[in-house]
C-alpha cells in the first residue's frame, strides 16, 4: 500500500517535472495508473501542500504560450480541456492577430479571414486586424 503511494507520488511528480499541470490533469493521469480514489486524494493534497498544483499559475502559462499563434477561441478551448473555467480570460486578440498576419501575409480579405479564424481570433476581431494591418478602410 505505502509503496503504491510512493510510485503515485514519484510518478505525478515526474509527470509535473516537464511542464505545468492543471488538477484535472494530474488527476487524470494518475486515475490512469489506480482506481484508488483515496490515494489519489492524498497525492493531490500532498502536491497542493508542496504547491506544485496551482490552476491559476497553469492558466497563466497557458495563455502565454499559445497566445503567440492563437486568439482566444482556442485557448478557452484548450483550457476548457484541461478542467478550467475561462470565464474571464485575458488575450489581446487584436494584437495576436495583427502579429499573424504580419508574418503571413495573406494575398486579399478572404484569405486573411480564412487564417485568422482558422487560428481561433473572434470574427469581430479579424476586420480590424485586417485593416489595421493593410491600413485600408475598405480591404477587398
Amino acid at each position: 500500500m505505502q509503496d503504491d503511494k510512493k510510485y503515485l507520488l514519484d510518478s505525478a511528480l515526474k509527470f509535473l517535472g516537464y511542464r505545468p499541470r492543471s488538477r484535472k490533469e494530474i488527476t487524470d493521469y494518475l486515475n490512469k495508473k489506480t482506481d484508488n480514489e483515496n490515494q489519489i486524494s492524498q497525492i493531490l493534497d500532498q502536491l497542493d501542500k508542496l504547491k506544485l498544483i496551482n490552476d491559476e499559475e497553469f492558466t497563466a502559462w497557458l495563455v502565454k504560450s499559445r497566445s503567440r499563434n492563437r486568439g482566444s477561441i482556442f485557448i478557452k478551448q484548450d483550457l476548457k480541456k484541461y478542467g478550467i473555467e475561462a470565464k474571464d480570460l485575458k488575450t489581446n486578440d487584436l494584437e495576436i492577430a495583427i502579429n499573424l498576419l504580419n508574418k503571413k501575409k495573406p494575398q486579399d480579405y478572404n484569405q486573411a479571414y480564412r487564417y485568422l479564424a482558422y487560428r481561433g481570433i473572434p470574427s469581430s476581431v479579424i476586420a480590424h486586424a485586417i485593416k489595421s494591418v493593410y491600413n485600408k478602410e475598405n480591404v477587398n
